[in-house]
Parts: structure tokens; sequence; C-alpha cells
């Protein structure tokens, strides 16, 4: 939720708690995931970018990784890449028409 919200300190306190969660699972693709969105709230869309392409690679839940597309197109979105943004949106809604972040 504090990624949503997108508040600096709650975003700082986003980041500290998955990187913890990140030294203890290191594969457990939530935690990737919410790291990149954090990375991406804080307009640093290609670490963002780089951690959602490694969750989305674990992901098999099909809201989970609805989820990862949006903020993959978010990312793109930030760096200028407007026509990739729309296919990852265009994925996220094929994967999950429903998702509460369309």
């Amino acid at each position: 939720m504090n990624v949503v919200l997108g508040d600096r300190e709650l975003l700082d306190e986003a980041l500290r708690y998955s990187t913890e969660a990140i030294k203890i699972a290191p594969q457990y693709a939530p935690m990737i995931g919410t790291q990149g969105a954090v990375f991406v709230r804080m307009f640093r869309p290609d670490k963002g970018i780089q951690l959602l392409r490694s969750a989305l690679s674990r992901h098999s839940i099909p809201s989970a990784r609805a989820s990862t597309f949006c903020w993959l197109a978010i990312a793109e979105s930030q760096k200028g890449n407007s026509e990739e943004a729309k296919k990852w949106l265009n994925k996220a809604h094929q994967t999950c028409p429903n998702l509460h972040l369309m």
C-alpha cells in the first residue's frame, strides 16, 4: 500500500522493508516486484524495470503478473517510451482485465 500512496516517507519505509525481505528470500517475486515498484515511484525507472522484469520471470499468478505489467508501463512512461508503456498496459489488461491498478 505504501507504494500506491506514494508518500516519500512511506516509500523510504517500503524500500527498507523490501530490502530486508529480499535478503531473507532473494527469489521471492512479490518482494522483488514491490522493490521495483518503489524505485519507479521514486522516479528511478531503470532500476525499477530491472527488478520488475526479474519479478515477472518468477510470477505465475495472473493478477501479480498484470500488476507487474502496470508498473513496467509506468516506468516506461517515465522514460518517455509511450508506445512501450501502451504495450505493457495492454498485456496487463489481457492478463487480468479487472485489476485494481487499471
